[in-house]
């Protein structure tokens, strides 16, 4: 190990500090979960170090994602480690309208908030409409993943399609299928 500590260590021994315990069992991470743990009692970030991390096939592609997402450079800056491990504002953060039964009718409910991720291809790449999506975007939703940014055509369609499914939902169908699905 080389290098001694100082202000830029922070993201890297604080993703040392979250990763350490499950490596060291043995679910994730390098083999030489020794090395990993010395860096955390040296204090000490070099390059050893970054290619440690880079071994968490689970954790990396996620820090990854979260700097590319917000346009910084280093995947274990200490903004986006902590944003992988705590949660911070570089998570996404939309507004948005649940759907609610209330034993009759499928309704939108009242405005709520949650956090949401940008959606993945499985291999760690941020989807093209997602990318640079910026506080005030209208975007698609997915469970909780971020599935795309949303054009005003977009958005008119979405609104009006569902409305619209709402509707032949709530007041057309002429069967209890609804009740017999949702009750």
């Amino acid at each position: 190990m080389t290098g001694a500590p100082g202000p830029d260590t922070g993201g890297p021994l604080m993703f040392v500090r979250y990763a350490y315990p499950p490596n060291a069992l043995g679910y994730c991470g390098p083999a030489d979960f020794a090395a990993f743990r010395e860096y955390a009692v040296a204090g000490v970030v070099d390059r050893g170090l970054v290619q440690l991390a880079q071994a968490f096939a689970g954790a990396w592609p996620y820090l990854e994602l979260i700097a590319t997402g917000c346009g910084i450079g280093d995947p274990l800056d200490r903004r986006v480690v902590e944003a992988y491990w705590v949660g911070n504002d570089l998570q996404a953060t939309v507004e948005y309208r649940p759907l609610c039964w209330d034993g009759r009718l499928l309704t939108l409910g009242e405005p709520a908030t949650e956090t949401a991720r940008l959606a993945l291809d499985g291999s760690a790449v941020l989807m093209s409409g997602a990318h640079g999506i910026a506080p005030g975007d209208w975007v698609s939703l997915h469970w909780d993943w971020i599935c795309d940014r949303l054009t005003q055509r977009q958005l008119r369609a979405l609104r009006d399609f569902t409305l619209r499914h709402l509707d032949l939902v709530n007041h057309r169908v002429e069967h209890p299928g609804t009740v017999a699905v949702l009750g």
